[in-house]
């Protein structure tokens, strides 16, 4: 088991999590001066810690959603396929919770989130994407939809950083799973599963230390349900990989010779 978790978790988990951690440790932008309040939080301003925290959250969430949609297509296992549906289920929900905290800014969720009416983005261009300030950057070729380019007097903004490291990561993982098949893609995305899952269950544990009141039980439902989910998908794994071991060492069984 530590073997295949190893190769397959680490090639499709280790490009991100270094960039990552990066960006969930940097300080946040500096807020507008009027974000929609969270919900219980009389303050107008609405705590900005929070929004920065959900706005993390969401992002990897989104991820965690497209990945589990691939392997509910993909996989061969049925119990492969029912967690990948339960991920499906309980990610979506978790970013629905988190969405108040996250205010207007953030990205919309790919389950059709809306923005804020409060605070409406700006009229797009005619060619569908957002109108860019006069002095505004060109992203380099092959950046995505939602990379930012700066010009040199602006300030960094660490939450669409994440947003596009994000997106990468995601990338990466689909390239990597998209070149298995059958049993393969079945240990290969579960052993991701339990290592992302790991890795969650981490970050919600710091998360939780620094979010207000108001968003800390939404933070503390999250690391029940993703222990449970990281319980399950070990389970799984270790199934995969015990009926793998005992198919390698079963011994070949040839067919009797016809009398003719």
């Amino acid at each position: 088991m530590r073997s295949m978790l190893a190769v397959c978790g680490a090639s499709i988990l280790s490009l991100c999590l270094v960039t990552a951690a990066w960006a969930q440790n940097a300080p946040a932008p500096r807020a507008p001066a009027a974000r929609p309040a969270v919900p219980g939080n009389p303050n107008g301003n609405a705590n900005r810690a929070d929004h920065a925290l959900a706005e993390c959250l969401i992002i990897d969430n989104q991820g965690e959603v497209q990945l589990a949609r691939f392997a509910a297509e993909r996989a061969q296992s049925p119990e492969v396929k029912k967690f990948a549906e339960v991920m499906i289920k309980d990610h979506t929900q978790f970013i629905g919770k988190l969405n108040p905290f996250a205010g207007a800014s953030a990205p919309a969720a790919i389950e059709g989130r809306e923005r804020n009416p409060a605070n409406p983005a700006p009229a797009p261009a005619p060619n569908g994407n957002p109108p860019a300030p006069r002095n505004a950057a060109v992203p380099p070729p092959g950046a995505p939809a939602t990379a930012v380019a700066r010009t040199g007097d602006q300030p960094l903004d660490h939450l669409a950083v994440k947003r596009e490291i994000g997106e990468q990561c995601t990338k990466s993982k689909m390239a990597e799973l998209e070149k298995k098949q059958g049993r393969e893609f079945d240990h290969c995305y579960m052993a991701a599963q339990v290592m992302m899952h790991q890795h969650m269950l981490d970050t919600l544990t710091v998360l939780n230390r620094h979010a207000s009141q108001q968003l800390q039980p939404v933070l503390q439902e999250g690391l029940q349900t993703t222990q449970e989910h990281l319980t399950k998908a070990k389970s799984i794994f270790e199934t995969l990989d015990r009926n793998h071991a005992e198919t390698a060492t079963r011994p070949e069984v040839k067919a009797a010779p016809r009398d003719r």
